[in-house]
């Protein structure tokens, strides 16, 4: 199967995938994208994710942004990632998402938000019906609402491990009946009612 999209030439391309690892990227680098399935760009000066840089990436499955500057997400940045089942935006310095970053991704699994400067994440990563593993550690949340994990049922593994929490509203978690496995160490935790 001839592999459709252009590799440029500082990244490794094979088997619909493409690394460009530790190259100090300032952008993403994307020309002819059909078929591809994982993108990996880590270890590079990458700041803002824009809405065209992943268009038409239908069939991706793995996007894996770690190790990079990023501070901003457009809004429909994602949007044509209708495919993706593993996000790893770990090891930033994202410290605001916004609602609608991820409403696209509905067949996302896993996300890896470890490593950034969040402050706040209500409502940003609700309504993700098959999402199964959210990684928040090592971040600066303060508080969780009630909203900030509805409509997630699927999650088994939530860590907000290593946070700056204080406060986790009562059925912050409710609605997660698929939570097995809820890390919350290290945090200056005052004001904790879970059922």
């Amino acid at each position: 199967v001839k592999e459709l999209f252009a590799c440029p030439k500082y990244c490794a391309c094979f088997n619909f995938s493409m690394y460009c690892q530790g190259i100090q990227l300032d952008h993403i680098p994307l020309q002819t994208v059909e078929g591809l399935k994982e993108f990996v760009v880590e270890k590079s000066s990458i700041q803002i994710i824009k809405n065209r840089d992943f268009q038409k990436l239908f069939f991706l499955i793995e996007l894996h942004l770690d190790s990079n500057e990023i501070v901003h997400i457009e809004d429909h940045a994602f949007s044509d990632l209708i495919n993706l089942k593993v996000l790893n935006l770990s090891n930033n310095r994202l410290f605001n998402i916004s609602d609608n970053i991820f409403r696209y991704l509905i067949s996302l699994k896993e996300m890896n938000l470890n490593q950034n400067n969040l402050i706040n994440i209500d409502g940003a990563i609700s309504f993700m019906a098959n999402l199964h593993v959210i990684r928040l550690s090592h971040n600066k949340i303060k508080t969780i609402s009630n909203r900030s994990f509805y409509g997630n049922s699927n999650v088994s593994i939530l860590d907000l491990s290593w946070n700056n929490l204080t406060k986790i509203a009562p059925d912050s978690f409710v609605r997660m009946t698929s939570l097995n496995v809820l890390l919350l160490n290290n945090n200056p935790i005052i004001e904790l009612d879970i059922d």
